[in-house]
C-alpha cells in the first residue's frame, strides 16, 4: 500500500535563522583560523596530525649566547620556540621542547628525572665539557623521542651591524634535510619581508648527529637594530613562529606526494662553483674527515693567505686576504708560516678594507704544532669568553682558523683546541676532531 507524501511547511522567519546559525559558524571557523595564524599551500590532514616535532631552543641557563640591541639569544629562542610549539599543537602536532625554561639542557634533563653526566648538573662539570655534554644531550634528547622532525631554534649576531635576516640550515647527511631547511626559509622570507638568504648546508653538531630529518633556524641578527627592534615584538615573533610551522607542514605535505622542492637558487645556477647547471648539494663540501683541498689564492713565499667575513651584507662568506708579516721566505718552517698566518688572523682585517673579523682580537694563541700534515693550534679561552656571534658566525669563526692553515702546504687538516682541550667556541660546533678545509664557505 503505497505510503502518503508528508508535507512539511517551514516558515520564512526559520529558514533566516538557519541561515544566520550557518554564517555565524563560518564566521567562527574563519576568526579560528586567522588566530592559528597558519597558512599553508596544502590542506591540513591526516599527513600532519599526529607528527612529532622536538623543537630545541638554543643555549639557555649559564649559556646566554649572544647578546645585542638590549636582547639575549637564549631569551629570544625560547619565546619564539613556545610559539612553534602552540602552533603545532593547534595542528594536532604534537611538539617536545628541549628546555621549557631558562634552563640548560642537562640541568633541565635532571629536573625531567632523566640524569645528567655522571649525576652531575652542568655547574659540576669542569672546564669546557659542560658546552660539549650539553650538546651531546640534545642530540640524546632527539633520538630518545623516536621523532618526525627535529627544529633547533637560535639568533644570531656578526661584527658589523647592517647584517640582517632570517636564514635556515640544514647538513647534507640526509636529503631530507634540504628539502625542510627550503620549506623554512621559503615560508620565513614570505612572512618576514624581503630577504635574500636561502637554506644553506653548515657543519653544525646538533644537525651532523641527528637521527632525523632537522633544521636550524636562525631568526634574525641581534646586532642588526632593526630586526632587533622587530623581534622586541610580541607579533613579530608570532609571526616568525607561524612561518616555521607553515615551512614544517609544507614539508611534511611534500614529502608525503613526493613532491621535491627546488634546491636554493645558488646550487641550480652553479653560481658560485662557475659550474654549468649546478652542482649536487654538498659536492666539493670538505667536511669532517674529508681530503684536502688546493687553495685557490697563491701568496708568494713571503706571504699567508688569511680569511674574513665579507664586508656587506650581500657577501656573507669567508673572503681571502693576503698578509706579507715580514721573516718569511721560501725556506721556512712550517710551524713559523703557520704561527704567523693566525697572529695575522687574530689582528683582523686591514683598516679600510671593508672585511669582518673572525677571530675576537682579545684571544691569544699559547701553542701551535705540525705533525704529519697536522696542525694543532690551542687558543686560551679568551677565544670563546663572550663569543660575540651564533651559529652561522661560529662557523665562520672556525673555518676561517681551519681554511687559513690548510692555505700552507703541509698542513691537510687542524685540530683547534681551547686551554689544551677540544671544546666549542660558540655552542654549535664541536671541537672533538680535527677539521678539513671547507671550500664551499669561500666567496669566489
Amino acid at each position: 500500500m503505497p505510503r502518503k507524501p508528508v508535507i512539511l511547511w517551514v516558515h520564512k522567519e526559520f529558514l533566516y535563522f538557519l541561515g544566520v546559525v550557518l554564517l555565524v559558524l563560518v564566521g567562527v571557523a574563519a576568526a579560528f583560523l586567522r588566530h592559528a595564524a597558519i597558512q599553508t599551500t596544502a590542506p591540513l590532514s591526516e599527513i600532519v596530525s599526529g607528527k612529532t616535532v622536538v623543537i630545541d631552543p638554543g643555549h639557555g641557563g649559564d649559556d646566554p649566547g649572544c647578546s645585542g640591541n638590549g636582547l639575549v639569544e637564549k631569551e629570544v629562542n625560547l619565546d619564539i620556540s613556545l610559539r612553534v610549539r602552540r602552533l603545532l599543537n593547534r595542528l594536532a602536532v604534537y611538539g617536545i621542547l628541549t628546555r621549557d625554561r631558562d634552563m640548560d639542557p642537562l640541568d633541565y634533563a635532571i629536573l625531567r628525572g632523566e640524569g645528567g653526566v655522571g649525576g652531575k648538573s652542568v655547574k659540576e662539570l669542569k672546564g669546557k665539557a659542560w658546552e660539549r655534554e650539553a650538546l651531546l644531550k640534545r642530540v640524546e634528547f632527539v633520538n630518545k623521542h623516536k621523532a618526525d622532525l627535529f627544529i633547533s631554534i637560535h639568533a644570531n649576531t656578526f661584527p658589523s651591524s647592517i647584517w640582517s635576516g632570517a636564514q635556515t640550515f640544514y647538513t647534507v647527511k640526509r636529503p631530507e634535510n634540504m628539502a625542510l631547511a627550503v620549506a623554512i626559509q621559503t615560508r620565513l622570507v614570505e612572512r618576514l619581508g624581503p630577504n635574500y638568504r636561502e637554506a644553506k648546508d653548515a657543519q653544525f653538531f646538533v644537525l651532523n648527529h641527528t637521527e632525523i630529518p632537522a633544521a636550524l633556524v636562525e631568526i634574525g641578527f641581534l646586532s642588526n637594530p632593526e630586526e632587533a627592534g622587530r623581534l622586541k615584538d610580541a607579533a613579530y615573533r608570532e609571526k616568525a613562529a607561524g612561518a616555521i610551522v607553515e615551512g614544517i607542514v609544507d614539508y611534511l605535505v611534500q614529502a608525503e606526494r613526493g613532491i621535491k622542492p627546488p634546491a636554493p637558487l645558488s646550487l641550480q645556477t652553479g653560481a658560485r662553483t662557475g659550474q654549468k647547471g649546478g652542482r649536487t648539494p654538498g659536492a666539493g663540501q670538505i667536511g669532517l674527515g674529508s681530503g684536502g683541498s688546493t687553495p685557490q689564492v697563491e701568496p708568494g713565499p713571503a706571504g699567508v693567505v688569511v680569511y674574513f667575513g665579507g664586508g656587506t651584507d650581500a657577501n656573507n662568506w669567508l673572503v681571502p686576504e693576503i698578509r706579507r708579516p715580514g721573516g718569511l721566505n721560501a725556506g721556512v718552517p712550517v710551524e713559523k708560516r703557520a704561527r704567523a698566518a693566525m697572529e695575522e688572523l687574530i689582528r683582523g682585517p686591514h683598516v679600510g678594507s671593508g672585511l669582518q673579523p673572525t677571530v675576537p682580537a682579545h684571544a691569544r694563541l699559547r701553542s701551535l704544532t705540525v705533525k704529519n700534515g697536522l696542525a694543532t693550534v690551542d687558543f686560551d679561552q679568551e677565544v670563546s669568553k663572550d663569543y660575540w656571534g651564533g651559529s652561522w658566525n661560529e662557523e665562520m669563526t672556525v673555518y676561517s682558523i681551519v681554511n687559513t692553515l690548510t692555505s700552507i702546504r703541509g698542513i691537510d687538516k687542524v685540530q683547534i683546541l681551547i686551554e689544551g682541550e677540544p671544546g666549542t667556541i660558540g655552542g654549535h660546533i664541536l671541537l672533538d676532531q680535527p677539521l678539513v678545509r671547507y671550500q664551499e664557505l669561500i666567496n669566489r
